[in-house]
């Protein structure tokens, strides 16, 4: 019933390292704004071939390919409904006083929904869950990094292992992020520096670094050759403007290739991008390393220059992965991007080598977000149990709990129940919501105020189901249980951040109550629309930043979104 055919990508994906790799990797961590080692090529299985993309997104998602007016499907996951749920440990850094904070408590909250937001609204099937609470760590030496011995520190002290770890400190002399690629030692780990604040461009800072420690190269590199950025690089390594221009006569090994899929970061859906103007500066140097743009407002290129062919850069003025003179630009990736992430979550997010049979490893993301589909027949009984979410069933296909089958659901934080969910006559189904701890260094979760969360109000979506279930877990499991999940349209909150403005679309016209409550469960706001189908929240300005739950209870629906209010 469970994901199986991942283990069959995997062996095809590891085919392609072992047939390309010549030498073991290097040991150092890369990260911005150090560039890409060209030693480390033969981990890019992209690189020449960006169909190989095509088959990961095939094996991924649903319906990849099919017609969707562009010849691609364009999915939207909901943060229920990834394709990858990945844990995350955050680790907040102080001085040795416990001053001079990277963030406060609530902040650090407030980017972890505002990063998992960048990455559903991209559409990438990834979604972050906290493995264990945000800790906090009282280190001068720690908090400020000076070198790369210092960063190695960093990575290394304080290590949540079968997580993406997330390191948050005041300041870096040299950059403001830096991460490790996930097939270098000390993978999934990455910091970001808050010497400028916390602001929108330090939560776009933290999704780039997430997009190197998942694999993702800077739209700008050189990723075969060394010491200059892409508008620096010679012919046989510059990537072209024109998406269709090959490698001509002298360059060895990749001799009738497009340019755009060997050379910069190998992406033939990002576009060129040069360093500032086409200059010649080395990467070395941050202070060249920045796309000109207009404005804040229209992110337009405003640069000069042009590649080796004469054509003007077009640079990738909003991607995650572009160097910008203003990063609140950067909202997208690409869907090769989402495809290269894809095949190192695969390939390497797995404890003891890969996830293969004979080789060892058993995969950690899902571990604790457990994506269920398929069916579970009669005289089955599972109990499922998550360190954090249970989702059902992934987007596009069913989960069916047949007649004599006997299903419990127990999560740690939050049941997601989408179309495809059904419980036939006969069959016994309860889910529930209780404390599981998963964290080796950290008991249970807890609220900003140190308080636990509130573990009933998380579960969501899919009414009938879960007021059946909350049934069962008062004690009734006699019952057989007949409920189809179809059709169920999800609630539209936009803009998502906001600054406690947003507007509230539900799926049609009704009689609704809406409530809105802090993470401790505060009621903050409270309104009733009547015959409405849409409707313009102002929250007020004395209501802080932070994260919050909107409760929406009406006709035919019932159901919990967040929002992240940020001032």
């Amino acid at each position: 019933m469970m994901r199986t055919k991942h283990i069959v990508l995997a062996l095809f994906l590891l085919s392609g390292i072992l047939t390309r790799a010549q030498d073991s990797p290097g040991d150092e961590e890369i990260g911005c704004p150090t560039y890409f080692d060209p030693a480390d090529t033969t981990h890019l299985l992209h690189m020449g071939n960006n169909a190989l993309l095509d088959s990961v997104l095939q094996f991924t998602i649903p319906g990849w390919g099919q017609d969707s007016g562009h010849g691609k499907t364009s999915i939207g996951f909901a943060s229920g409904n990834a394709i990858f749920n990945i844990p995350v440990k955050i680790w907040v850094y102080h001085d040795d006083n416990g001053s001079n904070a990277a963030l406060t408590h609530q902040q650090a909250e407030i980017l972890f929904e505002s990063v998992n937001q960048r990455f559903a609204n991209s559409n990438t099937g990834i979604r972050f869950y906290m493995k264990c609470s945000i800790e906090h760590v009282n280190s001068t030496y720690l908090n400020t990094i000076n070198n790369d011995s210092e960063f190695n520190d960093l990575m290394t002290w304080h290590h949540e292992p079968q997580a993406l770890n997330w390191h948050l400190i005041s300041d870096a002399v040299e950059f403001g992020g830096k991460a490790v690629f996930p097939w270098k030692p000390n993978n999934f780990r990455f910091t970001t520096a808050f010497r400028w604040g916390f602001t929108q461009a330090s939560i776009g800072v933290t999704v780039h670094e997430i997009g190197h420690a998942l694999g993702l190269l800077h739209t700008h590199e050189n990723n075969r050759g060394s010491g200059t950025w892409n508008g620096s690089a010679g012919n046989c390594y510059q990537e072209s403007v024109s998406r269709s221009k090959t490698q001509g006569f002298g360059c060895f090994g990749t001799l009738g290739k497009r340019k755009c899929e060997v050379n910069g970061d190998a992406l033939c859906d990002t576009e060129a991008a040069p360093n500032r103007d086409g200059g010649t500066s080395a990467p070395n140097d941050p202070g060249w390393e920045l796309i000109d743009l207009d404005n804040t407002t229209n992110c337009n290129y405003a640069g000069t220059g042009t590649d080796n062919w004469g054509d003007t850069w077009t640079p990738p003025t909003r991607n995650y992965m572009s160097y910008l003179e203003f990063g609140v630009c950067r909202n997208e990736f690409t869907w090769g991007q989402t495809g290269v992430m894809h095949s190192n979550i695969i390939l390497y997010m797995a404890t003891g080598g890969f996830p293969l049979p004979g080789i060892g490893g058993t995969p950690w993301y899902n571990r604790n977000a457990l994506v269920l589909w398929g069916n579970v027949h009669a005289g089955e009984v599972d109990h499922i149990v998550s360190g954090e979410t249970i989702n059902a069933p992934l987007a596009g296909n069913h989960y069916h709990m047949e007649p004599g089958s006997d299903v419990t659901l127990q999560a740690q934080r939050s049941i997601f129940l989408s179309p495809g969910v059904l419980a036939q006559s006969g069959s016994v189904f309860l889910a529930f919501i209780a404390p599981v701890t998963d964290c080796s260094s950290v008991d249970q979760m807890m609220a900003p105020d140190g308080s636990t969360f509130p573990w009933h109000a998380q579960i969501l979506q899919a009414t009938d189901v879960l007021a059946a279930a909350v049934n069962y877990s008062n004690g009734d499991r006699g019952k057989a249980l007949e409920v189809n999940v179809s059709g169920i349209s999800t609630v539209q909150i936009y803009p998502n951040p906001n600054q406690g403005s947003f507007t509230l679309e539900l799926p049609v016209a009704g009689d609704y109550e809406i409530r809105i409550t802090g993470m401790t469960g505060n009621l903050v706001y409270t309104t009733r629309m009547l015959h409405e189908d849409s409707r313009m929240i102002q929250l007020g300005h004395h209501l802080p930043s932070g994260v919050y739950h909107v409760y929406i209870q009406g006709d035919n629906l019932s159901q919990v979104e967040k929002i992240t209010v940020l001032r």
